[in-house]
């Protein structure tokens, strides 16, 4: 009975990181135009902060890679950012959506690693 629920729940797990993993813009518009509090805006923010946590530059030391400034530099799909700690990532992204619906078709983590680089650009070291 414990193999069948683990088998179940794995199943259930792999579900979840497939349909996350072809997420489009349109989709991503749609939770993310949610209340943040509902289930639908859980998943736009859950969506959203991965993508952050995920691209993380780290340095050679294993820190994360932090500018003068107080940025702190981010990178996936070939777009750089540099995030201040006062970012609103979830606005930016929703802002990027509705001004873009021609993108909506694309890859949803592509379109937020894009947003975050237009919006967030890393400043050119001294």
């Amino acid at each position: 009975m414990q193999r069948v629920g683990a088998v179940v729940l794995a199943s259930m797990v792999f579900a979840v990181e497939a349909s996350a993993y072809k997420m489009t813009g349109k989709e991503l518009q749609q939770y993310c135009g949610s209340a943040v509090f509902d289930y639908a805006g859980g998943i736009c923010r859950g969506y959203l902060e991965g993508i952050v946590a995920s691209a993380g530059r780290i340095d050679k030391s294993g820190k994360l890679r932090i500018h003068a400034d107080g940025t702190w530099e981010e990178g996936l799909f070939g777009y750089r950012w540099c995030l201040p700690e006062t970012a609103k990532v979830d606005e930016v992204v929703k802002e990027r959506l509705a001004a873009h619906p021609e993108d909506g078709d694309d890859h949803a983590a592509r379109l937020v690693a894009q947003a975050l680089a237009e919006t967030f650009p890393c400043k050119p070291a001294k």
